[in-house]
């Protein structure tokens, strides 16, 4: 898998199973950026911030979706 490895294999504070338990995603994402190696840190913070960004927009899409819902029901004398 390229040069080293496998990602997993170069920074195993990547493997779920390696992970210290967190109260929160801050905390959590503290800890993996004081647990990897230096070089993988900036590649590391994008992917977690755009995968976090991701699905708080897929929960805003159907949160949205589900409020239009909601209102076109109302329209009709349907109460959700």
């Amino acid at each position: 898998m390229g040069k080293g490895g496998a990602l997993g294999e170069r920074a195993p504070c990547l493997q779920p199973a390696n992970w210290e338990d967190a109260d929160n995603v801050k905390e959590w994402f503290l800890q993996m950026m004081n647990r990897l190696p230096s070089p993988m840190k900036e590649g590391l913070r994008s992917l977690i911030v755009l995968t976090i960004w991701e699905v708080w927009r897929e929960r805003m899409k159907q949160q949205s979706f589900h409020e239009r819902m909601q209102a076109s029901a109302e329209d009709y004398g349907i109460h959700l």
